[in-house]
């Protein structure tokens, strides 16, 4: 008789254990998405996700049209997917709500061993904007880097003009860490830098409940493995 196969993100022995990750917060659920969930990501990134001429990404990927903006997505996911090692990660997380994809939230790192540094990056469809998701999420992930993984330090990126994401830096508790400026296209883009330590996470005064899942199986994956 042929064994039925695993149904996705059930918590069963597997070569991509990524895929049993998972973070619970007060609203939400951040998950490493499998192909079905990347589906639904991608018809997501068609929708609304800031108002109509605004730029507030660093790399401006809601220009294209919504044909562009899916397979973007896509591409951008599998391709860290296929990338992934310990000397250079990105944990892509699905972010859910009431059983429904709202956006995206990653965590991400070079030689992390050595350096015990992560970075983020986010987004969340515009009609589920504004509610407290945006703090809720990137807590989320600051909690794995810190309390499971053992950061040392988080930093962030944000166009000097995106109040949105600069609030939720210095709501999580991040300091300012200068400004640089790139150019995209020939255009000009300039970015805060944020740069939140060890020990100001750890003196935050929001402690919200945030319970983590399967991380002791992925730590060979992010070079963590005695």
């Amino acid at each position: 008789m042929t064994k039925p196969a695993a149904t996705p993100n059930t918590p069963t022995p597997r070569r991509w254990p990524l895929f049993d990750l998972s973070i619970l917060t007060a609203h939400l659920e951040l998950r490493i998405p499998t192909d079905e969930q990347l589906f639904e990501l991608a018809e997501l990134a068609t929708k609304p996700i800031h108002e109509p001429g605004a730029a507030p990404f660093l790399v401006p990927w809601t220009d294209g049209t919504e044909s562009q903006r899916a397979v973007g997505t896509l591409q951008w996911n599998w391709r860290a997917r296929a990338e992934f090692s310990p000397e250079q990660w990105r944990l892509n997380f699905v972010v859910i709500c009431n059983d429904e994809i709202i956006g995206a939230q990653d965590l991400c790192a070079e030689v992390f061993v050595e350096r015990r540094e992560v970075s983020t990056g986010s987004w969340l469809v515009q009609s589920e904007q504004g509610k407290g998701y945006g703090k809720e999420m990137r807590s989320a992930v600051l909690t794995l880097a810190f309390d499971s993984l053992g950061a040392r330090w988080a930093t962030s990126s944000s166009r000097t003009d995106n109040l949105s994401s600069r609030g939720v830096s210095v709501a999580s508790g991040y300091r300012h860490d200068g400004v640089e400026v790139d150019n995209y296209k020939g255009s000009e883009v300039v970015r805060d830098r944020w740069r939140l330590s060890r020990s100001d996470w750890i003196n935050r005064h929001d402690s919200s409940p945030v319970r983590i899942d399967g991380i002791a199986a992925c730590l060979s994956m992010l070079g963590l493995a005695d």
